[in-house]
């Protein structure tokens, strides 16, 4: 009897999952291509569009958000296609010309983290865009106790900062 209720309650499972992955797949662009970014395509990135500034008392930074596709982003729907890269470069409060820290987004696309729209993060603390290889990953990266794709749900293609 244990078995019996054992199979049935795995075939429900699977079928639930299938269910949920049809219904996913039908919402979310798939790529076939990956893009797989290295500091190298970063690097000249304060020349790139401007998104946002913001201000960060929390952390005692001041920050400048870049994206290097600006003309391939979809400003009504707020999407970015594959090779979009974002890169927040934190600045400190006392000294304005020092770079503390990056964040970054970029579009990876192929089979890498398709939960987080395909976008990989990475992360320094140091500015140095080498540095980045260091650590990054999917949305279980984390920064200062949180993931990145917890402050990023609920945005438009997880980008809290559009485009505009």
């Amino acid at each position: 009897m244990k078995l019996k209720t054992i199979i049935i309650t795995m075939v429900s499972l699977i079928s639930l999952l299938n269910i949920t992955a049809c219904v996913y797949n039908d919402a979310v662009t798939l790529y076939e291509e990956e893009f797989i970014f290295s500091p190298e395509d970063i690097e000249g990135y304060q020349e790139w569009t401007i998104i946002d500034y913001s201000d960060r008392p929390d952390i005692n930074q001041w920050r400048t958000i870049y994206i290097n596709k600006p003309e391939e982003a979809d400003r009504t729907e707020g999407s970015y296609p594959l090779g979009t890269i974002l890169v927040k470069e934190g600045r400190s409060y006392s000294d304005r010309t020092k770079v503390v820290s990056l964040q970054v987004m970029a579009k990876r696309g192929g089979t890498f983290n398709p939960l987080g729209n395909y976008w990989e993060w990475a992360y320094t603390a140091s500015g140095d865009i080498h540095a980045l290889n260091d650590y990054r990953g999917d949305n279980s990266l984390t920064l200062n106790g949180n993931t990145c794709i917890s402050c990023h749900q609920g945005y438009n293609d997880l980008v809290v900062k559009q485009y505009k």
